[in-house]
């Protein structure tokens, strides 16, 4: 073929003559062609014409045919190519039709609902995660008693050795020993017992080895990491803290680039999504889908996926062995964060999440994982680089509890040091972060109910040691306290129980059912007669019956927002025990 040159085809006649020479200029064209611009009014088009049509005033007979015979060629390429373009695009479109088919029939309403709900951490805490100090522009550090509640803990880079292709690590951790030593130091301004010394620690096993440290792991080749801690230490909150904060990604991407993050939170008190294998998996292929559409390949291999419509519509092993072929050919680098595995289902449940954790990991998929201390989870776990929470949150502790004394405190309470009183807080807590949550709470009823500085300390003293008998007491005082309130928890509380014993997808109570439980006129009008009840008035009567419950049973009972208003125990696992 031979070249000539580019020529032009407008919409417009172009009669400016320093406009055409600008686009010679500019587009190293050598013709215009504007006889077929009227066409464009009817319908877009290309116009394509011969090149002789431009030679024709020349005369020259001798490469007009040729010409004419190069453009019709020109044009029967072009007619192919925009055949073929156009099959490409209508099978993008169905592909992404079936990509968003498949992620709605693995889509189940609870999917985030645990991770939304889960406390976000204090200002100044967790921080100590990533292998620095709490920043120093803490606002409750301008102490207003005249002390300085500034006393750095940096923690050190810990190492660890991996000695087998899931990153399993030797006894050796480097610097945790001082970093330990740090994080549990009393600091020196406090003085909360004369008995220790500047540099004693809170806890007397100093040369027990921890973990592997957490950062050193998101950019290295280890495979595996567990974060434990006793109930209420905050598990949850820590890793809701990583998911969101940008270091995370940041110290993945130096083991590979464009790590994708995806997570599960099970929670036993929720749905039975919420606390199954099947809904883990569900959870991960959604997101994994949401983030790689090469999925589809391993997830649609049969006509069948397209009268998939939920996720009951999914056989859970035959979902387990597509994420397992992904797992195998994919070249995406991905990170899973799984937590509360204490929640699942006991059972076949927990094995299968155990198993599913243990295949899926691979050069280039990575899991972490959160859970109580319990034996199978040891034995399952502890030989990769973990931590454990309630030793490590000390300060945390100290610095949330100081940080709601002195912003939810009302009253003038200039007797007190807060920042002492939040130090004793989080020396009994013992790390167990909720215990601190549900006392600092009751310390700031009292400050604002003009506690004394006596009865604030013999509130602190007289508060129950563990979970459990400190729920008892906070049902104990919410009866004495608020006694108006005690039908409206006592409701909400056995209706729970009903529900947590059914075990059925629809097991969650509401503030809505609570409403129409206590209202049973309104019951009646609504369920049985048929009566219209305008939204608005359904909205302000749930919106009451809200406000009760979080009234009535302060730290027991609380409401999550949603469009029904879920009522939720935060006490979780401590409700198999209620009497």
């Amino acid at each position: 073929m031979i070249h000539f040159g580019t020529f032009a085809s407008g919409d417009t006649v172009m009669k400016s003559g320093k406009d055409r020479d600008q686009l010679i200029r500019e587009k190293n064209v050598i013709g215009f062609e504007m006889e077929s611009v009227g066409v464009w009014e009817v319908f877009p088009c290309i116009v394509i014409k011969s090149v002789c049509d431009y030679a024709d005033s020349h005369k020259n007979k001798d490469w007009q045919d040729y010409g004419a015979v190069c453009a019709a060629a020109c044009t029967k390429a072009f007619l192919g190519y925009w055949n073929s373009t156009k099959r490409i695009i209508d099978a993008k479109a169905e592909e992404e039709e079936l990509r968003e088919r498949i992620l709605k029939s693995l889509h189940f309403p609870e999917m985030n609902q645990r991770r939304s709900i889960v406390a976000s951490e204090a200002p100044s805490t967790l921080k100590w995660i990533f292998g620095g100090s709490s920043p120093q522009t803490f606002d409750s550090r301008s102490s207003d008693d005249g002390r300085s509640d500034n006393d750095s803990t940096e923690a050190a880079d810990g190492s660890t050795d991996q000695d087998s292709d899931l990153g399993e690590h030797s006894d050796e951790v480097g610097d945790s020993h001082d970093y330990y030593e740090k994080r549990t130091r009393v600091p020196k301004h406090l003085n909360v017992d004369n008995h220790w010394h500047e540099h004693e620690t809170l806890e007397p096993s100093l040369t027990e080895k921890h973990g592997g440290n957490f950062k050193t792991w998101l950019t290295s080749d280890q495979l595996i990491y567990w974060i434990s801690g006793k109930p209420g230490s905050g598990k949850s909150t820590l890793m809701k803290f990583l998911l969101s904060d940008p270091r995370t990604l940041a110290a993945l991407e130096k083991w590979h680039e464009d790590v994708v993050i995806v997570s599960h939170f099970f929670w036993k008190p929720g749905s039975s999504m919420q606390q199954s294998f099947k809904g883990l998996i569900c959870s991960i292929a959604y997101q994994l889908l949401s983030h790689d559409p090469n999925l589809i390949g391993y997830l649609h291999d049969t006509t069948a996926t397209f009268r998939k419509s939920s996720p009951s519509d999914w056989d859970q092993d035959q979902l387990c062995k597509s994420l397992y072929s992904y797992q195998d050919q994919t070249s995406q680098t991905i990170c899973i964060f799984v937590d509360a595995l204490d929640e699942a289902r006991p059972g076949q449940d927990t094995l299968d999440t155990l198993q599913f954790i243990k295949s899926m990991v691979s050069p280039k998929i990575k899991i972490c994982v959160s859970s109580r201390p319990e034996p199978l989870f040891k034995h399952q776990f502890s030989r990769y680089p973990h931590l454990q929470m309630h030793e490590l949150t000390r300060l945390d502790i100290f610095e949330y509890s100081k940080a709601n004394l002195r912003q939810l405190t009302i009253l003038d309470s200039q007797e007190l040091d807060l920042s002492e009183l939040a130090w004793k807080v989080a020396e009994l807590a013992e790390g167990i972060f909720l215990w601190a949550v549900l006392v600092t709470q009751s310390l700031v009823r009292g400050l604002n109910n003009g506690d004394s500085e006596q009865e604030i300390e013999q509130r602190l003293n007289d508060m129950p040691k563990d979970l459990m008998s400190l729920y008892r007491d906070i049902l104990r005082r919410s009866a004495e306290d608020l006694l108006i309130y005690q039908k409206y928890v006592s409701t909400a509380i056995n209706l729970m129980r009903i529900a947590f014993t059914r075990k059925s997808p629809f097991s969650q109570v509401t503030a809505f059912d609570c409403m129409m439980v206590m209202e049973p006129d309104l019951l009646e009008s609504y369920a049985v007669l048929g009566n219209q009840v305008s939204n608005a008035e359904l909205d302000a009567k749930t919106e009451v019956m809200r406000k009760r419950l979080n009234s009535g049973c302060p730290g027991i009972l609380g409401v999550i927002p949603s469009s029904w208003a879920v009522v939720t125990a935060w006490c979780r696992r401590g409700q198999e025990h209620w009497p």
